[in-house]
C-alpha cells in the first residue's frame, strides 16, 4: 500500500532524529561548560536554531514543499528576528539613564508631560 504523499523512506527521519538526539546531547554539554556569559548563550541558541531547522525542513515537509510554503517559513522567520533584536535593543537601553545620570534619575524625572509646580522658597528667587 502506497503512503500518501508519495513514496517516503524512514531513512532521513532517523538520520534528522539521530542527529537531534545529538544537537540534544551537545546542549547539555555545553552547558556545563562556561565559555562565559555570551558565549554560551550564542553558542545555545546555535543549537537550538539548528534543531527547529531541522524539525522545520524534515519533520514539518517545508523541504518538499513548494516556494511558496518556502518562502511563507522564511518571512516568518525573518519577522521573528525582528521582533527578537527589536526586544534585545529594549532591554538593553533600561539602564541607560541610571548609567548615564545617576540612579535616581529616573526616580526623579518627571514623566507626567504636565507642568512642573513652582518652588515655593519664601519668595525668594535667588537661591
Amino acid at each position: 500500500m502506497a503512503q500518501p504523499g508519495g513514496n517516503h523512506s524512514l531513512m532521513p527521519y532517523a538520520g534528522v532524529l539521530a542527529a537531534l538526539f545529538v544537537l540534544t546531547v551537545l546542549t547539555v554539554a555545553v552547558a556545563r561548560v562556561d565559555f562565559g556569559h555570551p558565549t554560551n548563550d550564542i553558542i545555545a541558541l546555535a543549537i537550538a536554531g539548528t534543531k527547529a531547522t531541522l524539525v522545520v525542513l524534515f519533520f514539518m515537509h517545508v523541504y518538499e514543499s513548494s516556494r511558496l510554503i518556502k518562502v511563507s517559513v522564511v518571512a516568518s522567520v525573518v519577522c521573528l528576528i525582528c521582533l527578537f533584536f527589536f526586544i534585545l535593543v529594549d532591554t538593553m537601553s533600561r539602564n541607560f539613564a541610571a548609567e548615564r545620570f545617576g540612579p535616581t534619575a529616573i526616580e526623579n524625572a518627571d514623566l507626567s508631560g504636565g507642568p512642573r509646580p513652582a518652588d515655593d522658597h519664601g519668595g525668594d528667587a535667588h537661591h
